[in-house]
């Protein structure tokens, strides 16, 4: 906008100029005819135009070097904006990936909590699996101390007591001989008569550990209780 204000009023000036100077031709002959002081102001007045015209060339000159240095510092300026858009549009780039690796990192949580879930879930079934094989080995160990209880006892014993617990002997001998029935053991011997019952001999005083049920078959040491 200065710029073009400067050509315009140069462009009047030189208009001026030039009409200025074509009146002096024709009014140089009038002016020496008419008086002579008329034109040494004329050229005093021509000189004021030419100081005129000088400082305003000089201001005009600083105005424009002015606005060529207020140029030049946009230019910078605009360089400076540039940069930091360019930095800016750089960091959106990098958001941006960033932000797809959050989203797949995300996705890979999710993806390991499903699996840690299902594994945790195995590992549940698993202990219960482990508890109840527990379980079942108490049971059994109760079952093996049962039978060590049994078999200690039974080191406490003599060998024919152990000998008659483990393989009893039954002889039975039935006869009748006027009307009675005789029961033989080797502990016991037993009579029935029809009108009178008699016991011999009692149980021996040593425990027995078998069943009366299971008296007819062997017996393992380790197994007294039918199991």
């Amino acid at each position: 906008m200065i710029y073009e204000n400067y050509l315009i009023h140069k462009s009047v000036e030189e208009d001026a100029e030039q009409k200025l100077k074509d009146l002096e031709c024709d009014q140089e002959e009038l002016f020496e005819e008419i008086n002579p002081n008329i034109k040494e102001e004329i050229t005093l007045i021509k000189m004021k135009i030419r100081e005129n015209e000088m400082m305003f060339l000089v201001e005009k000159k600083a105005e424009m070097e002015n606005f060529e240095s207020q140029m030049q510092e946009l230019g910078k300026e605009k360089l400076l904006y540039q940069d930091y858009i360019d930095d800016i549009s750089k960091q959106e780039e990098k958001m941006k990936i960033k932000l797809e690796n959050m989203n797949e990192l995300i996705n890979i949580k999710k993806e390991l909590s499903m699996q840690l879930e299902m594994k945790l879930q195995k590992f549940n079934t698993r202990i219960v699996y482990i508890k109840n094989k527990e379980e079942g080995f108490k049971k059994k160990i109760n079952q093996l101390e049962r039978k060590i209880r049994k078999v200690s006892a039974m080191a406490r014993m003599s060998k024919n007591e152990i000998k008659e617990v483990i393989t009893p002997k039954k002889k039975l001998s039935c006869f009748k001989k006027q009307g009675q029935i005789k029961l033989m053991t080797p502990s016991s011997s037993i009579s029935l008569d029809d009108t009178e019952k008699k016991t011999t001999q009692s149980t021996p005083p040593h425990k027995i550990f078998k069943k009366k049920s299971n008296l007819n078959k062997p017996a393992s040491i380790f197994d007294f209780d039918g199991h």
